[in-house]
């Protein structure tokens, strides 16, 4: 079973976030005030509706302090098309019941590639979740439990 709710298949980085601008202001040293205030605009911009501000706090707090703001850019400039081009090319070789979920209204990969990774493998099915952004699991937790229940019950 493969579950695709955050960017693992498709790294692609949000439009409005370019990698390579990302890595400049890292490697300027951004002062952690304002890389704390990038961190809470980039996840942010992962979510449909908007977040909850204990969970935007939960899903930014990792990425501050001495480890954690440059594991940030780290993570973001190593994102590349690349990675999934190796393997893309295997995916019809899965024969294993397949569920993909993906938000409807994701700005950071657009619904067209869940079409995409769906087409892919013979024994996919494809669950849109209205609302929801990047973040499924965040965006449409109810919706996204039950989708899952569902598939994994005989």
């Amino acid at each position: 079973m493969i579950v695709c709710t955050e960017g693992e298949w498709a790294p692609e980085l949000p439009p409005a976030v370019p990698a390579v601008e990302i890595y400049k202001w890292y490697r300027s040293s951004l002062p952690p005030n304002s890389h704390e205030a990038l961190v809470r605009e980039y996840v942010t911009s992962a979510s449909g509706p908007g977040l909850h501000p204990a969970t935007l706090d939960r899903l930014v707090e990792p990425w501050l302090g001495k480890d954690g703001q440059p594991a940030f850019y780290r993570q973001i400039a190593q994102a590349d098309q690349r990675f999934t081009d190796e393997i893309q090319g295997r995916y019809g070789e899965i024969t294993l019941p397949v569920l993909v979920c993906w938000g409807e209204d994701d700005t950071w990969i657009p619904v067209a590639k869940a079409h995409e990774l769906a087409s892919c493998i013979s024994s996919a099915q494809l669950r849109l979740f209205p609302g929801a952004g990047h973040l499924v699991q965040e965006d449409t937790p109810a919706e996204l439990t039950e989708a899952l229940l569902s598939f994994l019950q005989p």
